[in-house]
């Protein structure tokens, strides 16, 4: 359950909109990092396809957790051969995968998610909820003010 504190007094009022001001920056930030980051990534790594070669799995863990897998893959008519620590549901020798490579280190890759701006989108989501807070506490603020300065 959510508790939202309106306060009479007005140092509270101020120091909380403050807060959540800062906090809303932060993560609204955050979320423009995030993006930037890996919109970056998407234009400036190499798209590749590897395939799953060999992985490990941990059958005394109920989940079955992968403790790596091995992937090939081949770029410029070089061939990679690289393990990643990692778990991933529905490993399957032979399954191929979309991954990006570092375009100055080949050997520098990464499994492409569904939907790589999730955390983005998410930092976001949170910097809206927080701004709503701010909006909130700002308004306390100056409710609070506004009566202060009545005769």
């Amino acid at each position: 359950m959510l508790i939202i504190a309106w306060f009479s007094d007005i140092k509270k009022a101020k120091a909380m909109a403050i807060i959540m001001g800062v906090v809303t920056s932060l993560i609204l930030l955050t979320s423009i990092v995030l993006f930037a980051h890996q919109y970056y990534k998407t234009i400036t790594y190499i798209h590749i396809e590897a395939v799953i070669t060999d992985f490990r799995v941990d059958t005394r863990d109920t989940n079955n957790r992968i403790h790596w897998t091995e992937y090939e893959y081949s770029i410029d008519n070089k061939d990679y051969s690289i393990r990643i620590d990692q778990y991933l549901a529905g490993n399957r020798v032979g399954k191929q995968v979309s991954m990006l490579a570092n375009p100055n280190n080949h050997s520098q890759v990464e499994i492409v998610h569904d939907n790589p701006y999730l955390m983005s989108v998410v930092a976001l989501v949170g910097a809206g909820i927080f701004g709503v807070f701010f909006i909130l506490y700002s308004i306390n603020y100056l409710s609070l003010r506004k009566k202060q300065q009545l005769p």
